[in-house]
C-alpha cells in the first residue's frame, strides 16, 4: 500500500506541475503610455526619413507630456536636424526650466541654430537658462551676440562662471 500512496501522489505531483507548465507565462512589466512614446519617438528621430518626421511634428502639435519631450529633444541633440528647428525653438519658451535647458541645447546642435539658441536662452527669466546663454554664445560666435553677453555680464555678473 506504501508503493501505490508514492506512485499515485507523484502522478499528482507530475500532473500539478504539468498545469502549471501550460498556463500562461507571468505577465511582463507593462510600460507606461508616455515610456511607449518616447521610445517610439527616439526612434522615429534617429530614423529621420520623410514619415518619421511627419508624424513626430504632429505629436509635438498635438502636446507631449514632459517625459517625453525630454527623451525627444535629447534624441534631437544627439541627431540634429534642421527640420526640427521650429518646434524645438517654441519648446525653448516651455514652462519647465528643465525642458527649456534641453530645447536649447538641441537646438544649438543644429548647424547654423546654435546663435539663436544662445540669444534665448540670454533672454530667459531663470538665471541658470541665462547663465546657458552666455555659455552657448561663447560657442556661436556673431557680433550681435557677443555684444548682448557683455551686456548681460555687466548687468549681472553673478551668472559669469
Amino acid at each position: 500500500m506504501g508503493r501505490a500512496r508514492r506512485t499515485v501522489l507523484a502522478w499528482g505531483v507530475l500532473w500539478l506541475a504539468l498545469v502549471v507548465a501550460l498556463q500562461d507565462p507571468a505577465p511582463l512589466p507593462v510600460a507606461t503610455e508616455a515610456e511607449r512614446r518616447a521610445v517610439l519617438l527616439r526612434s522615429l528621430v534617429t530614423q529621420g526619413d520623410a514619415a518619421a518626421v511627419a508624424y513626430t511634428l504632429r505629436e509635438l502639435e498635438r502636446g507631449l507630456p514632459p517625459q517625453v519631450l525630454a527623451t525627444f529633444l535629447d534624441t534631437a541633440r544627439e541627431h540634429p536636424r534642421p527640420v526640427f528647428a521650429a518646434a524645438i525653438e517654441r519648446l525653448c519658451q516651455y514652462r519647465s526650466v528643465g525642458i527649456r535647458v534641453r530645447a536649447l541645447l538641441a537646438l544649438a546642435a543644429i548647424d547654423g541654430w546654435g546663435a539663436r539658441a544662445a540669444w534665448l536662452a540670454m533672454d530667459d527669466a531663470e538665471p541658470r537658462v541665462r547663465r546657458l546663454g552666455l555659455l552657448l554664445a561663447e560657442r556661436h560666435t556673431d557680433p550681435a551676440l557677443e555684444e548682448a553677453a557683455l551686456r548681460l555680464r555687466e548687468r549681472e555678473p553673478s551668472l559669469t562662471p
